[in-house]
């Protein structure tokens, strides 16, 4: 109790944002690591071509109170800076603290990935028979496209039975069946 009794000028007020900030942002970082954050956030969004970025929502207004907070107290703390220096300082550190919110949301949104895959980018890969290609029909063929490893259906582009086991080459597509070659 003395030392927040020692508190003067701004500093009960960043006191009070880093603690309040903070137990938000705990409550809100907690809650997104277990699945269970219930977001009613209001968001602004920007008008970027990589469809806006969210810029106030409940997580970064509490990571912008905790940080502002935060680099208040240091500032007339630590380093000894008067209210308007100190001030200053702490509006910039909840500044970098919602850009860097902002970066990791753009980083992470840059991870996702819809899961699905163009056969169309088998055409010149290489692979190896599954299932026997008979001369006149389909078989399998096992190979990796787009970093996936995939057994898809075959048929021989030139009417050869090609024995499983043997490696081909992806010459084109006919619906949605690769037409391969012996390698």
């Amino acid at each position: 109790m003395d030392w927040y009794n020692s508190l003067n000028g701004l500093q009960p007020a960043f006191f009070y944002c880093a603690v309040i900030g903070g137990v938000i942002f705990a409550i809100k970082f907690t809650l997104m690591l277990i699945g269970a954050d219930a977001d009613v956030d209001f968001d602004l969004e920007t008008g970027d071509a990589d469809g806006g970025m969210m810029w106030i929502s409940t997580f970064s207004l509490a990571a912008f109170f905790m940080m502002f907070g935060l680099g208040g107290l240091t500032a007339s703390m630590q380093f000894k800076l008067g209210s308007a220096l100190a001030l200053t300082a702490a509006v910039l550190t909840g500044i970098m603290m919602i850009l860097i919110l902002q970066l990791v949301r753009k980083k992470v949104a840059g991870l996702h990935s819809s899961g699905t895959s163009d056969i169309n980018n088998a055409i010149g890969v290489e692979g190896s028979v599954y299932l026997t290609i008979p001369a006149e029909g389909q078989g399998k063929v096992q190979l990796v496209v787009q970093g996936t490893q995939k057994v898809m259906a075959a048929i021989s582009e030139n009417g050869d039975e090609i024995k499983t086991g043997e490696i081909v080459t992806v010459k084109g597509v006919v619906n949605n069946i690769l037409k391969v070659t012996k390698h």
